[in-house]
């Protein structure tokens, strides 16, 4: 039996005298014993457990891009604050768009994303200027 999966991953045997026709050949599936059945099915688990465990395995020893953190922040090269959501109540929202980076709020240079958000609240309701 051939096919063509709709996405190309895992796998599948098809295992001969599965289909559960009278077949009188010794080596049909279901004329094997349960335990020899279960065998069977249990190594094509163990083997799709194997596979997982060993992908996920290659994938942690290669590595994952890190988030820039207190401990890591000096390797940065690049620091930057970018909006990621504007509030829909907010006079900025005709002004600022996801993903802008602001390099100055009132001629004040900022590194993190809370020194932002402290300056703002203590401005609480008065007009700022953002560079963009």
């Amino acid at each position: 039996m051939y096919s063509i999966n709709w996405i190309p991953l895992g796998g599948f045997v098809k295992i001969f005298g599965e289909d559960g026709d009278k077949n009188n050949d010794p080596k049909s599936f279901f004329n094997q014993s349960l335990k020899v059945r279960g065998k069977i099915i249990i190594a094509g688990v163990a083997m799709n457990l194997l596979a997982a465990s060993l992908i996920i395995s290659l994938a942690a020893m290669i590595g994952l891009p890190e988030v820039v953190t207190e401990e890591n922040q000096g390797i940065a090269t690049e620091q930057k604050i970018q909006i990621m959501t504007v509030a829909e109540n907010s006079p900025a929202k005709p002004i600022l768009k996801v993903g802008d980076v602001i390099s100055e709020v009132d001629d004040q240079s900022f590194n993190q994303e809370q020194e932002v958000v402290t300056y703002l609240q203590s401005r609480g309701g008065q007009e700022v200027k953002f560079d963009v």
